[in-house]
């Protein structure tokens, strides 16, 4: 397949239904809740660059290819990652 083809193509993994800040917050929970629980996730420590700066996070990670990346410690979420 070429290159426009793929640069066309939008896949989103991760929707809200809402904007309110107690609906989007739910719904990230819920997400959190299924790849940490999900049989097969992989859990790592991993070492990646966040503004030029390198950088230690614990990114876990599902059997479809959805992760989360939280901080070194596990006290913050930093984000989801798609597939």
């Amino acid at each position: 397949m070429s290159v426009e083809h793929y640069k066309n193509m939008v896949v989103v993994v991760y929707t809200y239904t809402g904007q309110k800040a107690f609906t989007v917050n739910k719904e990230a929970q819920h997400i959190i809740d299924d790849i940490l629980t999900i049989p097969g996730t992989k859990i790592e420590i991993r070492i990646i660059k966040e503004n030029k700066q390198r950088i230690k996070v614990i990114e876990a990670t599902a059997p479809d290819g959805r992760a989360l990346r939280f901080n070194e410690v596990g006290t913050k979420l930093i984000g989801f990652r798609e597939p």
